[in-house]
C-alpha cells in the first residue's frame, strides 16, 4: 500500500510538473520563410525587427507569468493555472521567434547591402 501510494505521488508530480508553462527559450521557432520579407527595404527591415522584438518581449513575459502563476497553483490548488489561461502564449512565442529570425536572416545574407549597393549606383 506504500508503495502504490508512493507511485501514485510521484506520477501525480510527474504529470503537474509536465503541464506547467514552458519558458520562452525553450520554445521552438516557427519555420518561417524569410522571402516574405524581401520586399522590404534595410529600414524597413530593421523597424519590423524591432516590433518584433517588442511583441516576443510581451508574449516571453506573459509565458513567464503563467510559469510563475503555475508554480503557485500546483501549490495551492494542485492544478496549473497559468498554462489554461495563457494556453496560446506559446504559439504566438515560437510565430515570433520564426519571423525574428527570418528578418535577421535577411539581414545577413547580404540583402541589405544588395539594396544599398543597388541603391548607390543609380
Amino acid at each position: 500500500m506504500r508503495n502504490v501510494l508512493k507511485g501514485l505521488t510521484i506520477a501525480m508530480a510527474a504529470a503537474a510538473l509536465s503541464a506547467c508553462a514552458s519558458s520562452p527559450e525553450s520554445i521552438k521557432a516557427a519555420n518561417i520563410d524569410s522571402q516574405q520579407f524581401a520586399y522590404l527595404t534595410c529600414p524597413q527591415l530593421a523597424e519590423w525587427q524591432g516590433k518584433l522584438t517588442a511583441s516576443y518581449n510581451t508574449a516571453a513575459d506573459s509565458e513567464d507569468n503563467a510559469r510563475a502563476m503555475d508554480a503557485v497553483g500546483l501549490l495551492l490548488l494542485g492544478t496549473p493555472v497559468g498554462s489554461m489561461t495563457h494556453q496560446y502564449t506559446p504559439d504566438q512565442i515560437s510565430d515570433l521567434k520564426g519571423r525574428l529570425a527570418a528578418v535577421q536572416q535577411l539581414e545577413s545574407t547580404g540583402h541589405c547591402d544588395q539594396r544599398v549597393a543597388s541603391t548607390d549606383a543609380k
